[in-house]
């Protein structure tokens, strides 16, 4: 969820390293908008 009010880097990092390759993006990252999410989404997918 990208709605710029506050990043949540606790809870996603409660869910880091369950799986081999995992990526935060979103709020979870860094405070931003849907633009900036989907953006960080597509070049994670494009460095795959």
């Amino acid at each position: 969820m990208a709605v710029g009010m506050k990043s949540k880097t606790d809870e996603a990092n409660s869910f880091y390293g369950y799986v081999q390759d995992t990526n935060i993006i979103g709020d979870a990252n860094r405070v931003g908008t849907i633009w900036n999410t989907a953006e960080d989404g597509y070049y994670i997918a494009a460095h795959l």
